[in-house]
């Protein structure tokens, strides 16, 4: 997982690649049988105003999820929001084809019939049947807790409010890395990184150096094998000439590493792009840095500033309001 304001503009495509590979996620909680329920809730009855509900969002069988190995889990919420994220909101997972940036099904997140608004953040957990855990925000219908979400359905359980220093705190954007069996979040509306063995217990990582809210975080791992973590305060500019997405980088003990830009250039209207994410360039598409956009585009980029590259755009129209990733 968020106050990012751009508009992509004319954007170029650069074929430098980094070579670098992405995190992935992994389990640390039970998974609870209650979450391979089958729902028959229909979203078109969930009394949002948002004209976004509509006939492609309707809960789908697990057949309809993870149709092919290019796509992976987004968030998608009812309508365009900055951080902290706004309430009433209802909360989706889909599909989203990193090649044409199409959203190919969906489900609505629930927890007893109801759906779920705000949701803030998903990651993907690998287990005997695909399990997802998704945190809500301080503005959320079921503020600052942690849910396991079953993808193929949304059905969702309540596992627990998200906590630090016997304090219960919002969070966004929640990811799971493999290399040190920890997982990483946002405090929501802050520049604050923060770090959990057990997504419910969390910890201050670091402090970013920037007066900005983050969006999002997602890691790196280099053709050495090794790992860092990286996060994006959108409307922030303060680098690389002036363009919007400053980016931090960090150990994954917290210890600073360097700064970079997404280098999104702007062109009239702002509009809030959120989440952060990370692919692999060898596999499936050739893609580094992607952020989503509440304003319903994706856009990615090869090299950061560093490199002079600028974001790409993902597909085209049809893109739903995206606030965060979790590969499949």
């Amino acid at each position: 997982m968020k106050t990012s304001f751009y508009r992509t503009g004319a954007l170029v495509l650069s074929l430098t690649t980094l070579g670098l590979l992405s995190c992935e996620k992994n389990e640390s909680l039970v998974p609870n049988s209650t979450t391979n329920q089958t729902t028959t809730f229909d979203v078109t009855k969930s009394h949002t105003t948002s004209p976004f509900v509509n006939e492609s969002l309707q809960n789908v069988g697990s057949d309809k999820i993870l149709a092919a190995a290019c796509e992976n889990y987004s968030l998608v919420l009812s309508g365009v929001t900055a951080t902290p994220h706004a309430g009433g909101l209802d909360s989706y997972l889909a599909n989203v084809d990193m090649v044409t940036g199409a959203t190919t099904a969906a489900s609505a997140i629930t927890v007893g019939g109801l759906i779920v608004k705000s949701v803030t953040g998903i990651t993907k957990i690998p287990a005997a049947a695909p399990t997802l855990y998704a945190v809500t925000g301080m503005n959320s219908s079921i503020p600052r807790r942690l849910l396991r979400v079953n993808p193929a359905t949304g059905v969702s359980v309540n596992v627990g409010a998200t906590v630090s220093a016997g304090a219960v705190i919002a969070l966004q954007d929640i990811e799971y890395c493999t290399t040190n069996a920890r997982y990483y979040a946002i405090m929501e509306g802050t520049n604050r990184i923060m770090i959990s063995p057990d997504a419910l217990n969390w910890t201050l990582l670091a402090v970013a150096p920037t007066n900005f809210r983050l969006n999002g975080l997602t890691f790196q791992k280099n053709a050495a094998g090794v790992e860092t973590l990286w996060v994006i305060a959108g409307q922030a500019n303060t680098l690389c000439g002036g363009k919007f997405g400053d980016m931090f980088n960090y150990t994954l003990g917290g210890a600073f590493i360097a700064n970079n830009s997404y280098n999104a250039a702007t062109a009239g209207p702002v509009t809030p792009e959120l989440g952060l994410d990370f692919y692999q360039n060898t596999a499936c598409v050739i893609r580094n840095f992607v952020v989503g956009s509440a304003s319903g585009f994706l856009s990615h980029n090869m090299t950061l500033c560093s490199g002079g590259g600028i974001p790409a755009p993902i597909g085209g129209s049809g893109i739903k309001a995206t606030y965060d990733f979790a590969k499949r």
